[in-house]
């Protein structure tokens, strides 16, 4: 069965628990998965440096419980119209 996530490419905002856990099924999932976390941490993912300047270019932003839904990261997926979860 073809994934859903096959080839997209996702951010995961917010590399806690619930970020680690998403980042792991969406690339088991087959997508091309991209980290970013306001604390830059150690990941087996690349990292985002600039997810704000770069926003329009995923295909899909997941967002951690702990980040706001004003949050301006966040404001700049939905601006670009990218769906964010």
């Amino acid at each position: 069965m073809i994934s859903a996530f096959a080839h997209k490419k996702v951010l995961v905002y917010g590399y806690g628990v619930s970020g680690k856990a998403a980042a792991k099924l969406l690339d088991e999932k087959g997508a091309r998965v991209f980290v970013y976390d306001d604390k830059k941490t150690e990941t087996e993912f690349p990292f985002c440096l600039n997810p704000e300047e770069s926003a329009d270019t995923f295909d899909l932003f997941v967002v951690s419980p702990s980040v706001g839904t004003d949050n301006y990261i966040v404001k700049k997926a939905q601006e670009a119209k990218v769906p964010v979860i």
